[in-house]
């Protein structure tokens, strides 16, 4: 079969912990593999997307486009987490120049994919700076910027991004670790759809973050004397 080049995004998933899931529960280990499977395929199907193999827990597959990509992700991610049982999944997005070849495909692009689901938590859904440009102009996606990562053999620092929906796990910026060759802490730019300031109203992302920060705002005199206002005033300043 000939060589095809193509440019496709890029899914890889993995159900987190099932090694020791396993260990602990064959019963409930398959039911949940199980589970991973039937929702992949179902919204793979709804969305365009191809399974090109399926490796004990994770899987990976493409699409020809980046924003049915990232729907099918948040769709079943959304399902992995909200309904039961619930299945831990990990789940990275790129997208790359791609090389398919009886039915396996290789690539940079792949690389870089295997690279940021690995740097993913359960329930989270982690996409790549190229993936964040296409949905950039759809406002039906929420984001917010990771920060940068050096990935193992790969020659470029990566943005990386995550998508701030109901019901997803929302990682804590810079506080990722997977197949990198940082020795410090990425790189973090405000940036993205995603407002910090909305991001830490949300209580799940609240309890997780650690960096220090100070806020000051206009304090309000609440009292009845009209003359404490340049209290209220002089704390501001």
């Amino acid at each position: 079969m000939p060589l095809i080049r193509q440019l496709s995004a890029i899914m890889f998933t993995d159900i987190e912990g099932y090694t020791a899931i396993m260990q602990q529960d064959e019963h409930k280990a398959i039911i949940i593999r199980t589970r991973h499977r039937e929702i992949l395929e179902k919204e793979h199907t709804q969305f365009n997307g191809r399974v090109i193999q399926y490796y004990g827990d994770g899987t990976l597959s493409v699409f020809q486009s980046a924003v049915e990509a990232v729907q099918c992700a948040l769709v079943m991610q959304q399902a992995f987490c909200c309904q039961l049982p619930q299945v831990p999944v990990r789940i990275g997005l790129h997208i790359g120049d791609i090389i398919c070849q009886d039915e396996q495909v290789i690539g940079d692009g792949v690389n870089i994919a295997s690279r940021i689901e690995s740097l993913g938590v359960a329930g989270s859904i982690l996409i790549s700076d190229k993936v964040h440009n296409e949905i950039h102009n759809h406002p039906e996606f929420s984001t917010y910027s990771m920060g940068s990562y050096q990935f193992k053999n790969v020659e470029r620092k990566v943005e990386v991004f995550a998508l701030n929906h109901e019901g997803l796990t929302k990682p804590t910026p810079g506080s990722l670790s997977g197949k990198t060759e940082n020795t410090g802490s990425p790189n973090i730019p405000i940036t993205g759809k995603a407002d910090l300031k909305d991001i830490n109203q949300d209580e799940k992302y609240s309890k997780h973050i650690h960096r220090k920060s100070i806020a000051v705002l206009p304090f309000v005199n609440m009292s009845n004397d009209p003359e404490q206002e340049y209290f209220s005033d002089g704390m501001t300043e």
